[in-house]
């Protein structure tokens, strides 16, 4: 297990990485601020879904990262019966 402090610094490296110093810094001060509740968040956010509502979801964002990264849907779902077979 990784101490927090390494997970800390992977953290604003990812941060950086992705928005750029000035954006990540931003980004910390607003969370700071935030009285955001996760756990609640959860909760709502699935609140009478059922799993299979919640795999259509999870597999739709999944093809639309994929398409970001390679353009191809076929692949996409080749890659996705290949990975889990029914």
């Amino acid at each position: 297990m990784r101490t927090d402090n390494a997970v800390r610094l992977e953290a604003m490296d990812a941060l950086i990485a992705a928005l750029g110093a000035p954006d990540a810094e931003r980004f910390i001060t607003m969370v700071k601020r935030d009285t955001f509740d996760y756990t609640e968040w959860q909760r709502k956010l699935w609140n009478g879904k059922s799993i299979e509502e919640i795999h259509t979801l999870a597999t739709e964002h999944a093809f639309g990262i994929w398409q970001l990264k390679n353009g191809d849907g076929l692949a996409f779902q080749t890659a996705l019966r290949e990975e889990w077979p029914q």
